[in-house]
C-alpha cells in the first residue's frame, strides 16, 4: 500500500494505526501486539524528488540511494541528506527505476532471488557505475550489501566489484571525499551528540566517520559503547519469542544507556530498526546523521514527520462513530429492504455484518480526519 503513496498510504495507515483494526493487521502479519507498526509517509521520497527542480546542474554528481525504509517511511531523512549534499555543491541524482538492496532476502535465505535483484540494480546503475559516480547510502544494512554480500554473490561481475568501491555511507562520503573546503560550507552547531552505532555499521565501517563529521559540525560527541539494539530488522517485530528476545537484548545495554544519556544531547542513530527500537523502548527519538548535517545548513531545521496515529483528542469522537456503526447494524435488521436482501442472499446476519462494516468505515473516517498534514510534503 505504501508503494503507491497518497491514498494507498493513507488506507494502509488507517488500517495499521487504528485501535480497532491494528490488532487484526498485526495478527494476520505475525507482528507482536506490543509493537507500533511504522506508518507510511503520504508521499515517498522519490515522489517528492520527482516534483523538485534540479539544483547544481554543473556540480559533481552524487547518486543518493533511496533505500526502502527512508523512501517509504522517513522521506524527510533522505530529503535532509539530499539538501545537505546540495549545500556542499553536489548535484544529487536519484534512480528513476525501483531499486532495492534485497537485505531481507538474505535474512530469509532466498539467495537466488537476491542475486536476480542485485543484477537488476546493476543494470539500473550501469551508467553511473561506468562514470564512477559515488553512491551515497543512508541505511547501514543496505550499504553493507554493496560492500560485502554483493561481491560474494556476484564474484565475477565487474560492475558489482566497481560498485563496491563507489558506495559510501553518508558520513563516510562527507569526511573522506567532500573535502575540507566543501565541509566548511556547513554551519556550526552547539551542544552534544550521543551516537548509537548500527551493527552493520560497527562491523564493516566503524564509527570514526560519524564521530568526525559530528565534530566538524561543532558538536561534542560521545559514541555509546553498545551492542545490538535487539530489533535486527524484522526480527523484533515478530510476535512471540522473537519479540521477547529483542526486548531482552535491548535492555542489556542500549536502552538503559539511551535513557541515561544527557536529555539535552542530540541522539544519533543511522539504522532504521535501531531508531524504531529506541523510540519504542525510551522517551527519546534518534536522528539520522544526515538530519543533523541538514540542521547545520543555515538556520534550516528538519522537522519530525507527523506519524499517522490517532490524535489523542479524537478517541472519544472515533468511539462515538463506532457506536453509531453498531447502532446502524441494529437499525438495518428490521428495515424492510434489508430483510428482503437478507432473504435473497440467505443471510440472516446481513444487518449485523453491514453494521460491522459501517462501524469500521466510520472509525477509519475518524482516524483519517485526525491525521495532520505531513511536513515533509511541504519542503
Amino acid at each position: 500500500m505504501g508503494a503507491a503513496g497518497g491514498a494507498g498510504a493513507r488506507a494502509g495507515n488507517a488500517l495499521a494505526q487504528s485501535p480497532l483494526t491494528a490488532p487484526l493487521v498485526k495478527r494476520l502479519g505475525g507482528i507482536a501486539p506490543e509493537r507500533q507498526i511504522p506508518a507510511f509517509s503520504r508521499r515517498t521520497f522519490k515522489q517528492m524528488w520527482r516534483s523538485r527542480p534540479p539544483r547544481h546542474p554543473e556540480g559533481q554528481p552524487v547518486l543518493l540511494w533511496p533505500d526502502t525504509f527512508n523512501d517509504h517511511f522517513f522521506p524527510e531523512t533522505a530529503l535532509a541528506a539530499a539538501e545537505a549534499l546540495e549545500a556542499l555543491g553536489f548535484r544529487v541524482t536519484v534512480p528513476a527505476a525501483d531499486v532495492c538492496c534485497g537485505r531481507p532476502l538474505y535474512d530469509f535465505g532466498m539467495l537466488d532471488t537476491a542475486k536476480r535483484l542485485l543484477q537488476k540494480d546493476l543494470r539500473v546503475l550501469e551508467a553511473d557505475i561506468a562514470a564512477g559516480t559515488p553512491v551515497v547510502g543512508l541505511e547501514p544494512s543496505c550499504v553493507s550489501v554493496f560492500r560485502d554480500e554483493m561481491a560474494n554473490l556476484l564474484p565475477r561481475d565487474r560492475d558489482a566489484q566497481r560498485l563496491r568501491g563507489q558506495t559510501f555511507l553518508f558520513a563516510e562520503f562527507l569526511t573522506e571525499h567532500a573535502g575540507a573546503s566543501r565541509l566548511a560550507k556547513l554551519g556550526k552547531l552547539s551542544g552534544k551528540a550521543v551516537v548509537h552505532g548500527h551493527c552493520h555499521q560497527k562491523s564493516l565501517f566503524g564509527m570514526d566517520h560519524e564521530k568526525q563529521l559530528l565534530e566538524k559540525l561543532g558538536l561534542e560527541v560521545e559514541v555509546l559503547s553498545t551492542g545490538c539494539c535487539g530489533m535486527a530488522g524484522s526480527f523484533g517485530f515478530e510476535r512471540g519469542e522473537k519479540y521477547r528476545v529483542s526486548q531482552q537484548v535491548g535492555e542489556l545495554d542500549v536502552l538503559p544507556k539511551v535513557r541515561a544519556a544527557d536529555p539535552a544531547a542530540i541522539l544519533v542513530g543511522d539504522g532504521f530498526s535501531c531508531r524504531e527500537q529506541i523510540q519504542a523502548g525510551t522517551s527519546r527519538r534518534a536522528m539520522h546523521v544526515a538530519e543533523v548535517a541538514r540542521l547545520a545548513v543555515g538556520a534550516g531545521t528538519v522537522p519530525a514527520r507527523s506519524v499517522a496515529r490517532l490524535d489523542p483528542r479524537r478517541p472519544a469522537g472515533v468511539a462515538a462513530l463506532a457506536l453509531a456503526g453498531l447502532g446502524a447494524g441494529a437499525v438495518l435488521r428490521p428495515w424492510r429492504p434489508g430483510r428482503r436482501l437478507a432473504r435473497l442472499l440467505g443471510a440472516r446476519w446481513l444487518g449485523a455484518t453491514l453494521g460491522a462494516v459501517a462501524m469500521g468505515a466510520l472509525a477509519l473516517t475518524g482516524l483519517a480526519l485526525s491525521v495532520p498534514p505531513d511536513p515533509a510534503e511541504q519542503r
